[in-house]
């Protein structure tokens, strides 16, 4: 197993600032890293914990597994309720999947 380590700061959309951890582990059939917040400057993100798991399923498939947990702040002032932040992630993710599948394989996710 390979485990590499990485850590970073983001600037997201509604004054949203994180550094985080990453650990990232890979197999012959798996990639997946793992992510922790530990710090905002300024307190917009509160908790940030999750996985994102690619799992290759023979040689035309793969599966992926993401989970996250968010606790954040808008501009770290007032704290945005939970399903306004997992319907964002959710579309921005989703879209992020079409783009790379389209890349890869010419066709869109349906």
């Amino acid at each position: 197993m390979d485990l590499k380590y990485q850590a970073e700061r983001m600037v997201l959309g509604l004054g949203n600032d994180m550094t985080k951890a990453e650990v990232i582990k890979k197999t012959d059939s798996t990639a997946s890293v793992f992510w922790r917040v530990y710090h905002s400057d300024n307190n917009s993100t509160l908790s940030d914990i999750g996985k994102l798991e690619i799992i290759s399923l023979g040689k035309t498939k793969i599966k992926v597994i993401f989970h996250s947990a968010h606790d954040l702040k808008f501009y770290g002032l007032i704290r945005i309720p939970k399903y306004f932040v997992h319907s964002g992630l959710k579309q921005t993710f989703l879209k992020h999947l079409r783009n790379y599948k389209k890349i890869v394989t010419g066709s869109k996710i349906k």
